[in-house]
């Protein structure tokens, strides 16, 4: 996956030497995040790959695509409006092993449960009850003829305050019915976008929530064929990232069942600091942008704990469309494993104006092993 340009050479991301194959791309408003993410789309599905992306924050409306790509993006989109059509999902079927076996559905119904529990913060109680709710529906086969809303109506039949309680904070779900029994709508080999910005912030967080921990289940028990699938969150701050959390555990077992995150981010994760920094540093390939305000100082200690100064000067000079790359990088074939500096295809020809030079294999080549043990810049 070619990222840009380091010295008028061109920078790959090697995959197959990399810990795995997540992406992050940090970096402020304006900075040049949302084309570089819809150019590593593009390519992933160039390569056969597939993707998946919750469009929250309209960031892959046809108006945000770069001109120059849009014609031919718009060949590899599988729109999902949520809104309007909801979406079709089996999420109460057993779904079969690679061994030809089949979930048992007290599995199924107790990972809808966590789902749920994690989305909507129930506490023990109200798991018990949600689960009770759950049983009902799977064993009626309620949710293939009525959707998700069967749930509501299980639990407002349950004659216990808990029960109203649960059924509040799932509200939107139900009455939206944004789950309802069919096919599965991604698509192998495209760019499937789940349209959720019509619905509240709280909902948004909660669909994309339970649409996650769907895919993620889907992999760990039938795996991902193909060239596998990845998962483009853009403000990914807004979705937990703690310890136990949904993307924690994709970013350290992702690689084992074939499944990837692309993460674009205006800001840190919240939490403590040094637990943040793991998380995203368990990401393969880390692009950074020019941060946000406040943060250049922690950023830069992602890149190096020991040059924090210079890239700290480094980070506060980059303009639109550069950024520094950390993870496993080459050039020309040769292997790079230390930071470099940037700048993609767009910012070379549309602000440079320079055509691209030819290639000088000696010239990479003393470039590259000179630079090893300094900065990249």
């Amino acid at each position: 996956m070619v990222l840009g340009k380091y010295k008028k050479q061109e920078v790959a991301f090697d995959r197959d030497r990399s810990m795995n194959c997540h992406i992050l791309l940090l970096g402020e408003s304006g900075c040049g995040k949302s084309t570089m993410a819809q150019k590593m789309m593009l390519k992933i599905v160039e390569e056969g790959g597939t993707v998946v992306t919750l469009d929250i924050h309209h960031v892959l409306d046809d108006s945000q695509i770069l001109e120059k790509y849009r014609t031919y993006f718009r060949t590899f989109i599988n729109t999902i409006d949520v809104y309007k059509d909801g979406i079709p999902c089996k999420i109460l079927q057993p779904m079969q092993y690679v061994d030809g076996t089949y979930e048992k559905q007290i599995d199924v119904v107790g990972a809808l449960t966590d789902v749920f529990g994690r989305a909507f913060n129930l506490g023990a109680i109200q798991r018990a009850t949600l689960r009770t709710a759950l049983s009902n529906v799977s064993r009626s086969g309620e949710y293939d003829k009525q959707g998700i809303s069967a749930i509501g109506k299980a639990l407002a039949s349950i004659d216990k305050d808990v029960a109203k309680i649960v059924m509040e904070k799932i509200y939107m779900i139900t009455n939206h019915n944004i789950f309802i029994s069919g096919d599965w709508p991604v698509k192998e080999g495209k760019i499937n976008i789940f349209r959720l910005s019509k619905f509240n912030l709280e909902t948004q967080k909660a669909v994309a929530e339970m649409l996650l921990s769907y895919i993620w289940r889907r992999a760990m028990v039938s795996g991902c064929t193909g060239d596998g699938i990845y998962l483009f969150i853009d403000e990914c701050q807004n979705l937990p990232c703690g310890k136990n959390s949904l993307l924690g555990e994709i970013l350290s077992e992702g690689r084992k069942f074939n499944v990837n995150l692309l993460l674009a981010t205006q800001q840190l994760m919240q939490g403590h600091p040094s637990v943040v920094q793991q998380r995203m540093a368990q990401c393969g390939l880390c692009l950074y942008f020019r941060p946000g305000a406040g943060q250049t100082r922690t950023v830069a200690k992602m890149i190096d704990p020991n040059g924090i100064r210079e890239w700290s000067s480094v980070l506060h000079s980059l303009s639109i469309g550069e950024f520094i790359a950390v993870g496993a990088l080459k050039i020309d074939g040769y292997s790079i494993d230390h930071p470099l500096k940037i700048t993609s295809f767009e910012e070379q020809s549309d602000m440079k104006k320079k055509e691209s030079p030819k290639r000088n294999t000696c010239r990479v080549r003393r470039n590259v092993f000179a630079e090893v043990e300094g900065f990249g810049f």
